[in-house]
């Protein structure tokens, strides 16, 4: 599977990247992260979005520190797309879930 899936780690499309690498973190969750890391640096805001959405739905501790970042961005939508992601992470992760991330969360609320 992941051989099927890593190609997408570099798609152009940002939709198409996001999932590819939620998917891949079951696999290979270094590419996964890596990706993810690209994504979230990215200017375009559609990448920074997406790379928020597949946090969440992956919600692993490793890879909070990213929506730490995205909760910080200067775009609406990204940061909107962060919050919702955080949420849905802290729901999953319940007291694993970083408290500093929280606080965070309950500032930007």
């Amino acid at each position: 599977a992941a051989r099927l899936i890593a190609p997408y780690l570099n798609d152009p499309n940002s939709r198409v990247k996001a999932t590819a690498a939620a998917e891949m973190f079951k696999y290979d969750p270094v590419a996964s992260e890596n990706t993810l890391g690209v994504m979230v640096k990215s200017e375009d805001k559609w990448m920074r979005l997406s790379a928020a959405w597949a946090v969440g739905e992956i919600a692993d501790l490793s890879l909070m520190t990213l929506l730490e970042i995205l909760i910080e961005d200067f775009e609406p939508l990204v940061k909107q797309r962060a919050l919702a992601s955080a949420k849905k992470a802290a729901d999953i992760l319940k007291t694993k879930f970083p408290a500093t991330l929280r606080v965070k969360i309950q500032r930007k609320i």
